[in-house]
């Protein structure tokens, strides 16, 4: 089937002063001529003609936009192939790492939307109601998932809703019943609920260390003094650190907030300076911390521990595979970094904690020594209210009070 390559021009019929397009029609197999309202070049002929175009990008070729149809004929879109469109013109644009790949946010609203669609895919969007979203979200709590998770499922939903208004796929009335939705209520419902990140004792940090590589605790020792986000340490390029002042600055290039317009900048103090000093490189995209130089150290200590003798069995450098499925990336990810404190811990036998808790730690730390307002600060938070979520409050300071007046 030919395929369009263009748009389709906004042309003049002279005998009627009417502007029209031409467009194949699959089910016709052949073009055919649609008239606009309104004499040529005015605003209502034009504003049909741009809508057309609008609705062109998210058909495949041969089907006619909606708006060109016959009232009686038009169909509203369904769940399914706005879960589609979405899917495709929004999701996999919008969540990528710095390196183009698709990140770990795409895969929870992939899975969100997708299961959306299993439950009401044939279902026409205009006559998905507030009841049948609360009907859902019921589904959820009955799987036994978090109110946390489903708050955040049910906004990925009403997003969606919100995008298919902005393309004119869906009335925007739809859109705001479900707004109406008041979201589920801590303790106020059958969902289960879940605790609240807590801080990691030092101890605890500590107990774990040996078990990782230079490279690991390294980054885990970096985080904890300087109450970075994992994802801005498993990234650091060597370009991103400003080494002219004796506070060295870090300002990632791809952060949190960064789609909201802020800057980000993490200064390096003397403990964290003498730490990644080893590890500086003269290219300056290269990577701070290397999977590579980790794993290298990781084979080289368990060969150090080696029973077997040397002259028995395999050889270090003997067995190579070619076309290796899970080689060591240019930099960590989040999931790997938190995978190998997980390994760490478990060998530890220490309780578990993950690199979040390391933010939270700095963060109590920071607000207990120098106040909240330094704390939001440190952390690149506009708002205190958001600190108040990262940094707990020194409850020694209420016991101090409550001796004295108490």
């Amino acid at each position: 089937m030919p395929r369009r390559k263009k748009n389709p021009s906004y042309r003049l019929h002279k005998p009627r002063n009417l502007g029209f397009v031409e467009l194949f029609v699959a089910e016709k197999g052949r073009t055919h001529r649609y008239y606009f309202p309104g004499h040529y070049g005015s605003a209502k002929s034009k504003a049909l003609y741009h809508q057309v175009l609008a609705e062109l990008q998210l058909l495949e070729y041969g089907e006619i936009p909606n708006c060109l149809k016959k009232p009686e004929e038009r169909e509203g879109i369904t769940v399914g192939r706005l879960v589609h469109l979405y899917i495709e013109k929004v999701a996999k644009v919008y969540y990528r790492t710095p390196t183009g790949e698709l990140s770990g946010g795409f895969a929870q609203v992939d899975v969100t939307l997708r299961d959306w669609a299993t439950t009401f895919g044939e279902l026409k969007v205009e006559t998905f109601t507030p009841r049948l979203l609360k009907d859902y979200r019921e589904d959820l709590i009955q799987r036994e998932l978090a109110r946390t998770t489903i708050a955040y499922k049910v906004r990925i939903i009403v997003t969606a809703c919100r995008w298919g208004v902005e393309e004119e796929l869906v009335d925007e009335s739809i859109w705001r019943s479900l707004q109406s939705v008041r979201p589920l209520r801590a303790g106020r419902s059958l969902a289960k609920e879940t605790e609240p990140i807590a801080p990691v004792d030092w101890d605890d940090v500590k107990a774990v260390l040996p078990y990782l590589t230079s490279v690991l605790r390294t980054m885990v020792l970096v985080q904890w003094y300087t109450a970075a986000r994992p994802g801005e340490i498993c990234t650091v390029k060597m370009r991103e650190i400003d080494r002219e002042a004796e506070t060295w600055l870090y300002r990632p290039e791809h952060h949190k907030t960064l789609h909201h317009g802020k800057s980000r900048v993490i200064p390096f103090g003397p403990k964290v300076r003498n730490l990644i000093r080893r590890f500086l490189r003269p290219n300056p995209d290269a990577y701070l911390f290397s999977p590579e130089e980790s794993e290298k150290e990781r084979r080289a200590a368990a060969h150090a521990k080696r029973k077997t003798p040397i002259n028995w069995g395999n050889k270090p450098g003997t067995v190579k595979t070619s076309d290796r499925t899970r080689a060591p990336g240019e930099f960590f990810t989040t999931q790997s970094y938190g995978r190998a404190i997980k390994r760490a811990c478990k060998k530890a036998k220490s309780e578990g904690w993950t690199p979040n808790q390391l933010r939270h730690s700095a963060a109590t730390r920071i607000r207990r020594e120098f106040g909240i307002e330094q704390a939001r600060a440190v952390l690149g938070h506009s708002s205190a209210f958001t600190t108040e979520i990262y940094a707990e409050v020194d409850r020694t300071v209420d016991s101090q009070v409550m001796e004295k007046i108490g």
